[in-house]
């Protein structure tokens, strides 16, 4: 069910060489989830707050409670 939020994304709009994970040479966009996304059940994914987003190296979110 990641995928759905991450990789394939990346692959549909033909960014699937430099986006959709985090490992060298790909844009460092980052996004920290309050539960981890990969031990959630796929029907709470959408429900789980977002704590914190990088883009482009910049803080462009921060949740309130941190």
């Amino acid at each position: 069910a990641l995928e759905a939020y991450t990789t394939w994304p990346a692959q549909t709009v033909g960014h699937g060489d430099r986006q959709g994970r985090i490992k060298p040479a790909f844009w460092g966009d980052l996004t920290v989830f309050a539960e981890d996304p990969a031990l959630c059940p796929a029907d709470d994914l959408p429900e789980n707050e977002i704590l914190l987003t990088v883009t482009d190296g910049e803080i462009t979110h921060r949740a309130a409670t941190l």
